[in-house]
């Protein structure tokens, strides 16, 4: 080791021998020991300075070479001192340091140098520091790392951050537990450690591979850490960088601000291999960052391509100076990009804004122009302002090639250079100062809009020329400036000697006749909408409707003055939708009143609120309202849902029974079943079911405090509204007989279905008060929906709204018992009657007389 003097100092410490070779060529080459830089020297050495730095003993470390092939026998003994010491076990401290892997300048007073050592500790590295007075007494390291923090490379990336006139060293350790880690290290001796969390960190990602320390606004005081972390993925990128920040002012914290920066889509570009804070390139202030993308663009760079700088160039980015300086003598910061065998120095190219400005001959519209009198000229001046945004060259020109347009919003315009021709073309050449054209154009007589102003549109391209004496050095037109702009001719408002008009507008609607608005029945909604002035003239007067979503626009109909309207519906389906009307445009004059109706469709499906509100505002373009103006007005309506509820007998139901009169203790099974089906839209509801129970003073059923309905409550009796009698009706219903009413709440879901069950046995009793004894009967149990009216609504086919009632009948059949003793005494009289008169001929006619016997008779006669 040679010290200050160039003299030869011993250096014991440590494990690694040091080996003095004095070559020929009279160059001494030295190895070092921990914590000692290497060094070389041309010039004669001493036998005495040689045993200085060899190890002991001497004979076996100290000889000499007459040429480089005796240095193949040296090789060979470092090999295996290094392997012994990896590979036997023992732990290495300084051997491998690999001091000055990273370096970076201290800025305080006294100056120093801070270099990191990766290879320290087993890999897991760290740092010294070094000053003008002597080396720091002791070697930097994170206490993170021990005792499982082998191989992390701390000191990989090393950069210097400065907050209050304090140093931090911010090291990177990119293969800490084989993702990364970024450590920084306070002047009190504590420690940040900053490290990916979550789905952020990956194995292999390198994060800490680069740090950089950024001052924004050039106070002296660091305001941002990035690290990188090159081999992150994330879909189709490659490369990511974090950046931290310092949490407030006069604070040591540092925090993640959740910002990070991400290579380019489809390219494993290594994006973050370098960082360098440079300068304000661009002349906002703030210093700007480069970041290294060295294997973008198929390894030629990106985003400053490098196959823009130069053909085939190889990983353009993979390092950036730390600095921006005027290298090129053009007073800009220069950029110094590293590639594969190859620097390059990346020129600044100074940047300029322009401001466009239009003045007005008259600066606005006369009134009379508004009386159709002859079209009036105005004269325009078109100037342009170029100025400097970054300093530096102040030879600055360029082409601008400019188009002006007048009133370029309106297909129709009222304004013209020449009939039919409202744009003018030019080119000029701007330097900093301002450059001026003048056009003329004429205002047509009488236009339709005498309140909006005419917006005139001045739009340009730029193209920098050549600033002498810089090569091919062009000025560019920052990011900033805006290639358009639009310039506004007033029209002079009437509103008498003061020229102030102060209108009193007032607006007010009502939803003509309306109550509801019933969703799912086919209905359109109006609203009548009434503006007033009670001031002076208004001017670009209008009216805004705000309606809810759910409804659309049809039409308006003018009732009274001009209107015109356009509505922009709801996009979202959660907005409100917004009619505009304009009101006697271009002056709605004092004490005018106009009256229009708006017409709005209902949507089948919309409106999950039981109330809607709309919002009616009307203004103009005074610049003084009265205060007492009326110019808002909220009004808000109930909405209704049509539902559809299907309630029906079911087949179950019996239909028929029959009786036999006099016979009053006869009990019959009867069983009354009623569906309810619900549609789509779920809600809650009662079924009112109303049973008779009692004709007159006698029982229908059986066991009447057995009638029950599964799943509803008995509610209470009703009394006949009318005496039963036979003649007028043979139905069985509550207007004649005492009925039971049961209530049945029940929720219903979409196309939910339910059933109600009136079983009990029918007594014939209370027939023989009806005094038929032969006929027909109908017993008839009634059903009835109860929902919110409020809220729903179940119209008939007419469109009314009235109780769904729903009846179950079951026909009951009397009949007299049959009598049979008369029918069979006068059978039997008859019978005997007709058997006589039988036999009575029979005689007549011989039929009992004996045929043998005749016989006889005869043969006794003489012949």
């Amino acid at each position: 080791m040679w010290n200050q003097n160039g003299a030869a100092t011993s250096s014991e410490t440590g494990s690694f021998p040091r080996v003095a070779v004095l070559p020929l060529l009279d160059i001494l080459w030295t190895f070092s020991g921990p914590a000692n830089p290497s060094s070389f020297s041309v010039g004669k050495v001493s036998d005495d300075e040689l045993k200085i730095i060899a190890s002991k003993p001497v004979e076996k470390h100290m000889f000499k070479v007459y040429n480089f092939e005796a240095l193949d026998g040296l090789k060979e003994t470092l090999e295996r001192n290094i392997i012994s010491i990896e590979g036997g076990g023992g732990s290495t401290k300084f051997e491998l340091a690999q001091e000055g892997f990273s370096a970076a300048p201290l800025h305080t007073p006294e100056g120093g140098i801070v270099m990191g050592s990766v290879g320290a500790y087993q890999w897991r590295g760290g740092y010294q520091k070094y000053t003008p007075s002597g080396e720091d007494a002791s070697f930097h390291k994170a206490n993170l790392l021990e005792p499982h923090g082998d191989d992390s490379y701390l000191g990989y990336s090393l950069a210097l951050a400065t907050r209050d006139g304090q140093s931090y060293a911010i090291l990177g350790a990119p293969r800490y537990k084989h993702k990364g880690l970024v450590v920084v290290f306070h002047p009190s001796g504590l420690q940040t450690n900053l490290e990916q969390e979550g789905q952020q960190s990956q194995i292999g990602a390198y994060f800490g591979a680069e740090v950089c320390v950024v001052d924004l606004d050039g106070d002296s005081n660091t305001d941002l850490i990035l690290a990188s972390a090159p081999m992150h993925t994330e879909g189709g990128r490659e490369g990511k960088v974090l950046v931290y920040y310092f949490t407030e002012e006069g604070s040591t914290e540092v925090s993640d601000t959740g910002v990070s920066l991400l290579g380019l889509e489809g390219q494993r570009g290594r994006f973050g291999s370098s960082l360098a804070s440079l300068a304000d390139l661009n002349g906002d202030g703030i210093r700007d960052v480069a970041v290294g993308a060295p294997l973008e663009d198929n390894g030629q760079g990106s985003r400053i391509a490098g196959s823009s700088v130069r053909s085939g160039l190889r990983f353009f980015g993979l390092t950036v100076a730390q600095s921006a300086l005027d290298q090129s003598g053009d007073g800009l910061p220069d950029i110094a990009v590293g590639s594969k065998g190859a620097v390059l120095l990346l020129r600044s190219t100074p940047l300029v804004s322009v401001e466009t400005e239009v003045f007005y001959s008259p600066s606005k519209i006369p009134t009379s122009v508004l009386n159709c009198s002859a079209a009036l000229r105005i004269n325009a001046t078109v100037c342009f302002l170029m100025s400097e945004v970054t300093s530096g060259s102040t030879d600055l020109k360029a082409k601008l090639d400019y188009m002006f347009t007048l009133d370029h919003v309106r297909q129709s315009f009222r304004a013209a250079f020449a009939p039919n021709q409202r744009v003018a073309n030019g080119s000029i050449t701007a330097a900093l100062q301002k450059t001026c054209f003048f056009h003329s154009f004429i205002i047509h007589g009488c236009p339709e809009d005498a309140l909006n102003p005419i917006a005139n549109r001045v739009t340009f391209t730029f193209d920098g020329l050549p600033i002498t004496g810089k090569g091919n050095l062009r000025p560019r037109l920052s990011s900033d400036a805006r290639l358009l702009s639009d310039h506004m001719l007033d029209f002079e408002i009437d509103c008498g000697p003061d020229k102030i008009c102060e209108d009193n507008l007032r607006v007010d609607f009502n939803f003509t006749g309306a109550t509801h608005i019933d969703v799912g029945v086919a209905q359109d909604l109006f609203v009548t909408v009434m503006v007033e002035n009670r001031g002076e003239n208004s001017y670009n007067t209008r009216v805004s409707l705000s309606y809810p979503h759910g409804l659309s626009y049809r039409a308006f109909t003018k009732s009274q003055g001009r209107v015109a309207c356009r509505s922009q519906g709801s996009g979202d389906g959660v907005s409100n939708g917004e009619t505009v009307c304009s009101i006697n445009n271009p002056i709605f004059r004092a004490d005018d009143t106009v009256l229009f109706v708006v017409q709005y469709g209902v949507h089948d499906q919309s409106h999950s609120d039981q109330n809607v509100s709309f919002k009616a505002n009307v203004t103009s373009g005074n610049d003084l309202h009265a205060l007492d103006s009326g110019s808002f007005v909220t009004r808000q309506i109930q909405v209704r849902h049509r539902i559809y509820v299907v309630v029906r007998r079911h087949d179950n139901t019996t239909s028929y029974v029959n009786f036999t009169a006099d016979k009053s203790d006869v009990e019959k099974p009867v069983t009354q079943l009623l569906q309810v089906e619900n549609g789509n839209r779920r809600l809650n509801l009662t079924v009112a079911i109303r049973v008779p129970i009692k004709l007159g003073k006698m029982d229908i059923w059986s066991n009447i405090e057995a009638l029950l309905i599964a799943g509803c409550r008995q509610a209470h009796d009703t009394n006949p509204e009318n005496d039963y009698a036979v003649n007028q009706s043979k139905i069985i219903n509550c207007s004649v007989a005492t009925c039971r009413v049961f209530k049945c709440d029940v929720y219903l879901k979409k196309k939910d279905c339910v059933f109600y069950e009136i079983s009990g046995k029918l007594h014939s009793g209370w027939i023989a008060q009806t005094g038929v004894r032969s006929g027909e009967f109908i017993l008839a149990s009634e059903s009835e929906l109860d929902y919110n009216t409020n809220r729903y609504i179940l119209p008939t086919a007419d469109g009314q709204q009235i109780p769904s009632v729903t009846m179950l009948g079951t026909q009951v059949e009397v009949y007299e018992e049959p009598k049979f003793i008369k029918e069979v005494a006068g059978g039997v009289v008859g019978g005997l009657l007709l058997l006589i008169l039988i036999t009575m001929g029979l005689v007549k006619v011989g039929f009992f007389t004996s045929q043998y016997k005749k016989k006889l008779q005869e043969t006794a006669k003489p012949y």
